[in-house]
């Protein structure tokens, strides 16, 4: 379905989410991928390598002998900082807290991973059905990328909106 020289970057927390995104992607034709478990071994994977797909979550575990290596949020703006085709790759933020009540907790996480320059965010676990609606078309089709002072990541307009004056007409 997409190119097979796309590169995806797994950097998930739970071993289990890990592969059953790895089961998603390599079923819809991405099959080089490369599982992280800490955000050292991520960024030495960027050094290395160029991907254009990252799956993420919060908070990747960093190594301790590594102290200041960014983890989760922090680690999508290290991907936006990034020149080139890997600044602008697909970033997919998976949220792990499904049980989460505090309303404006979720606003606020939500709002800080979109501010940060993710594609889309979406709930544990990569199914199937969620890459078809939400990653699929980012791949297929790139979103405008904007750098700005205040904000570097894909533009955030889903639909163009015609506007009408029916003032101007008449």
């Amino acid at each position: 379905m997409f190119c097979p020289q796309l590169k995806a970057l797994i950097a998930l927390s739970d071993a289990d989410a890990a592969s059953e995104a790895s089961r998603v992607l390599e079923r819809r034709g991405i099959s080089n991928l490369l599982s992280v478990k800490c955000t050292y071994d991520a960024i030495d994977a960027m050094v290395k390598e160029s991907f254009g797909l990252f799956v993420v979550d919060a908070p990747i575990p960093m190594t301790l002998n590594r102290p200041g290596v960014p983890g989760g949020i922090d680690f999508i703006r290290f991907i936006r900082m990034c020149e080139g085709e890997m600044g602008e790759a697909v970033v997919v933020f998976l949220r792990s807290k499904l049980g989460e009540v505090n309303l404006l907790q979720v606003r606020d996480e939500i709002v800080t991973v979109r501010d940060s320059g993710a594609n889309c965010i979406l709930n544990h676990p990569l199914t199937f059905a969620k890459f078809d609606e939400y990653v699929a078309p980012d791949l297929v089709k790139p979103r405008l990328f904007l750098r700005m002072a205040g904000y570097t990541g894909p533009c955030r307009r889903r639909v163009k909106i015609p506007i009408e004056n029916e003032r101007r007409k008449s």
